[in-house]
């Protein structure tokens, strides 16, 4: 599998827009470049941060205030332009190397083990 070239195209339209997430499961982040209006390009760290885990890249409130200023005239819109490389692949959520097998338990360890005859109990702070 190649990794894949992906665009998409964003528009704001007020400074409560915060958050762009991707929908592809392993973005290449290093690869990320976002450009305003087809003018300059942002700077991670310091115009947006990316959250990994999900996927989203949060706008910083600086940039967002020089994009949408108190005085704004009403309606206006900016246009991200978003590329970055996408590893197209799909992976479990968890692994495990090892899995208990039931049919070779004893009773007793099966009994155990089956969560559903077990009452929940409720951890208070």
């Amino acid at each position: 599998m190649a990794a894949q070239q992906r665009s998409l195209s964003v528009t704001l339209t007020s400074a409560s827009d915060s958050v762009i997430v991707l929908s592809d499961n392993f973005p290449d982040f290093s690869s990320l470049s976002i450009q305003v209006d087809g003018g300059f390009f942002l700077q991670a760290q310091k115009e947006f941060s990316i959250d990994t885990a999900s996927r989203a890249i949060h706008l910083s409130a600086e940039l967002r205030q020089l994009l949408f200023p108190m005085n704004a005239a009403p309606g206006v819109r900016h246009t991200l332009a978003v590329n970055y490389i996408a590893l197209p692949i799909s992976l479990k959520t968890s692994y495990s190397r090892h899995e208990l097998e039931t049919p070779h338990l004893n009773d007793s360890l099966r009994t155990l083990l089956d969560s559903s005859k077990q009452g929940l109990e409720h951890i208070s702070t």
